[in-house]
């Protein structure tokens, strides 16, 4: 699809980033597989695709889940307190989010010409809750929803996932710590 044009022949295995990112629906409302199964899927995946060539891998942790609005719609949060719901999924995100760690650590060892990046989204996520305001939104906790009497750019919830302002902190964020490894 890219033959003639502007990055047909600039674009390859090393200059190329390969972004893998789970998230509300892996994790929140997961029908089957466990964290293993998923992780073990997503491992697969990448040595398919450094098998033909990817070099430049990064992976972006689960979120925190527990901060989502939406929490209570979750799987896991059927029919239990909303306390019980929180502890269940910080639970969740950080086994997800090590065993991910773990197994990248493995991958890298036995595949050593490549670049494996974990990224966590919870700290930055954590961080951008915790600091709203400085951030440039007016509502960190709750969801806009979709309400058109309200402004999307107030929100760091869009739904269930973020606003699109909480993704260009997000794509910034990540700028910079690709431009930091180059250096």
């Amino acid at each position: 699809m890219s033959e003639g044009k502007q990055f047909s022949n600039v674009w390859n295995k090393y200059n190329s980033l390969y972004v893998f990112w789970f998230g509300t629906c892996d994790i929140g409302w997961r029908i089957r597989g466990t964290n293993k199964e998923i992780i073990e899927n997503l491992f697969n995946i990448i040595k398919r695709i450094y098998d033909v060539g990817a070099r430049n891998i990064l992976i972006l942790g689960a979120p925190p889940l527990h901060r989502i609005p939406y929490r209570k719609n979750y799987n896991q949060c059927k029919g239990i307190s909303d306390g019980e719901c929180i502890e269940v999924l910080k639970k969740e995100v950080l086994e997800f989010n090590n065993e991910i760690i773990k197994i990248s650590k493995i991958f890298f060892k036995k595949y050593s010409y490549i670049n494996l990046i974990y990224y966590s989204t919870v700290n930055i996520f954590e961080d951008i809750i915790k600091n709203c305001y400085e951030y440039g939104f007016k509502d960190c906790i709750n969801a806009w929803g979709g309400n058109k009497k309200r402004n999307v750019s107030d929100f760091f919830w869009a739904n269930s996932h973020i606003s699109y302002p909480a993704n260009k902190i997000l794509a910034k964020n990540i700028h910079e710590l690709l431009n930091s490894l180059n250096k």
